[in-house]
């Protein structure tokens, strides 16, 4: 058991070893660092006026609206409303029973499909299903 456990070790070992030597197929350019050169924007001395004075004009009060009343609605008033009537105890009788219907039995139809190339090779539509595969 021990042994099997330092030759199961090994080969971890053996697998996990450094392959940075090795390439890695595509050797990506390295990325160009521009230094970015920034400066602080020199304040302009210009002159804004200020804006002119605002100008009244009279706007006339929007006109009102009288609310219409409607007539009062009257109260619900208590009705009498008589219970459904009581089903009625009558006898229905069973439904008739239907014969059988007796059909003519299927004659057989012949199934073969001629191959469909001349060198009778038939090819295949359906993938077949593979579920394991041995090594």
């Amino acid at each position: 058991m021990k042994f099997f456990a330092a030759v199961s070790f090994a080969l971890l070992a053996f697998a996990a070893a450094d392959v940075s030597h090795l390439g890695g197929g595509y050797n990506y350019p390295a990325p160009v660092h521009e230094a970015v050169k920034s400066e602080p924007i020199a304040p302009q001395n210009t002159y804004i006026p200020p804006p002119p004075p605002p100008q009244n004009t009279y706007l006339p009060p929007a006109p009102v609206q009288e609310a219409v009343l409607s007539e009062p609605i009257a109260p619900p008033q208590n009705t009498y409303i008589p219970p459904p009537a009581a089903p009625q105890n009558t006898y229905i009788p069973p439904a008739p029973v239907q014969e059988a219907v007796l059909s003519e039995p299927i004659a057989p139809q012949n199934t073969y499909l001629p191959p469909s190339s001349p060198s009778g090779y038939r090819y295949k539509t359906v993938r077949r299903v593979v579920y394991r595969r041995r090594f």
